[in-house]
């Protein structure tokens, strides 16, 4: 996932969520409340997630934390925004040097969630915690969505491309193959119970798109 990303705030058409106020890249206690929250629901969950914890963990008092964040929803959409942060920039090193190729970039792609779970195992609990709560609690589900919405545009991108320059097969089915490619990085993500060979696996995805 390359492209920056924010969650947009309640006046935004393209999406209806409650987001943090006062928000501010330049703050720094904002981003320690969110830091904070962040590695609380690494280590215990959503369940876990409690306003004066918060609070200690990042140095300050209750009131800060009702300051910058209306609600608990609020609080994890700054979660949400810093999930995002990071996908967009923490990075494998890259792939090849100059423009890359569409075959290139979806490698790049592979990379990249190789890094996130072999480096940054965080990202991945946090991310299967929003993930699996999403399912069932309404005001979490547009936030997930808005941020995969680029992350799926990316591997769309990548696939629309190859097509049309005739490195991947002329009858690919792009809708498909998109969420398959998807269910694939994610599954990189929520690796838990049933590890399987992520490098190997993109191996086969990428000779299933390019044999002829």
């Amino acid at each position: 996932m390359r492209q920056a990303i924010t969650i947009k705030q309640n006046n935004d058409p393209e999406l209806s969520l409650s987001a943090p106020i006062h928000r501010s890249s330049a703050d720094s206690r904002q981003q320690a409340l969110v830091q904070a929250a962040f590695d609380i629901i690494a280590e215990r969950g959503l369940e876990g997630l409690r306003t004066r914890e918060i609070a200690a963990r990042a140095g300050m008092n209750i009131a800060m934390v009702h300051y910058y964040f209306a609600g608990k929803e609020s609080l994890i959409g700054g979660v949400v925004d810093y999930l995002a942060d990071q996908f967009t920039n923490i990075q494998a090193a890259p792939v090849a040097q100059g423009k890359l190729s569409p075959l290139q970039r979806l490698r790049q792609e592979f990379a990249d969630s190789c890094i996130y779970t072999n480096n940054h195992t965080k990202l991945g609990i946090v991310y299967e915690e929003l993930f699996l709560r999403s399912r069932r609690d309404p005001s979490i589900l547009p936030m997930l969505q808005y941020l995969e919405k680029y992350w799926f545009g990316d591997v769309e991108s990548i696939l629309k491309d190859g097509v049309q320059e005739g490195v991947f097969r002329s009858d690919i089915d792009i809708e498909l193959a998109v969420n398959m490619i998807m269910a694939l990085l994610r599954g990189a993500l929520m690796i838990t119970v049933h590890p399987f060979d992520f490098k190997r696996t993109c191996l086969e995805v990428e000779r299933w798109l390019t044999s002829k």
